[in-house]
């Protein structure tokens, strides 16, 4: 009868262990105090503030100093990952089309801070972060330069692939932003209560991701139409994760009554 009601026990943990993580969407670490790097007198440099993004217990991204005084270099940590990063401001979703995505260094300047937008690609979805630093010094005596130093005070990832995620953005609470690339379809009826049409030209394929970061439906085809029937799913907020033939990807939001 134990051995039963511990197997009871042991399943029911493991169910709701395994839900309450798949409704973490957005993956918001603030870090009090911040992660702090300190920039030493001699190069090179070994240490590196490191950034594991997706809470893998693998860092994806860190920081190395890389020249005097003031140069930081992004490095890639993770095989597993393609990355890239930008400066960004809070006006537009990290995945616009004019967002400039760079596989090289930032440049670090004393008393400022840095907003950096971070896209991790995996198979072909990517998948948006962000990280907010800045550069602080303090006096270092006998030295002709002050101690410099990075500090990493926030960072966010969101688990959603393709989602048009903002700088700052920490929740789904912001209202959902559809990237500048979605002029190459139209989506209806929205709301709807089953069938989704998706118009636009040479489309491939469509997923329907629920809030919390699942693949729930998909078609597949070509042409200027695809179909998506989503009446067997419950009321809420979907997001359409959506491909044409140039590898070109947008996500629409989408509401289920």
């Amino acid at each position: 009868m134990k051995n039963r009601i511990l197997i009871i026990l042991t399943f029911a943990l493991t169910f709701i262990f395994n839900n309450v993580k798949a409704q973490v969407v957005f993956l918001h670490t603030h870090f009090d105090p911040p992660l702090t790097l300190l920039r030493p007198n001699n190069l090179p440099v070994l240490d590196t503030l490191k950034m594991d993004f997706n809470r893998d217990g693998v860092a994806d991204l860190g920081i190395s100093w890389s020249g005097w005084p003031w140069n930081a270099d992004f490095i890639s940590l993770n095989p597993n990952w393609d990355w890239t990063i930008h400066r960004v401001g809070e006006s537009s979703p990290l995945s616009s089309s004019n967002s400039l995505w760079l596989h090289e260094n930032g440049y670090i300047s004393d008393s400022d801070e840095y907003e950096w937008g971070v896209r991790l690609k995996r198979g072909n979805d990517y998948y948006y972060g962000w990280a907010y630093t800045d550069a602080f010094s303090e006096p270092n005596p006998g030295m002709p330069f002050n101690k410099i130093y990075i500090a990493l005070h926030e960072m966010v990832f969101c688990t959603i692939p393709n989602y048009p995620l903002h700088w700052g953005q920490t929740s789904l609470d912001w209202g959902v932003g559809e990237s500048e690339e979605t002029i190459f379809t139209t989506l209806h009826p929205n709301p709807t209560t089953g069938q989704v049409t998706i118009t636009g030209q040479d489309l491939k394929a469509a997923q329907i991701i629920n809030a919390l970061g699942q693949c729930v439906a998909t078609v597949k085809g070509e042409g200027e139409q695809l179909t998506l029937d989503i009446s067997n799913l419950p009321a809420g907020v979907y997001f359409v994760n959506i491909t044409d033939g140039e590898g070109r990807k947008c996500v629409r939001k989408v509401v289920k009554e």
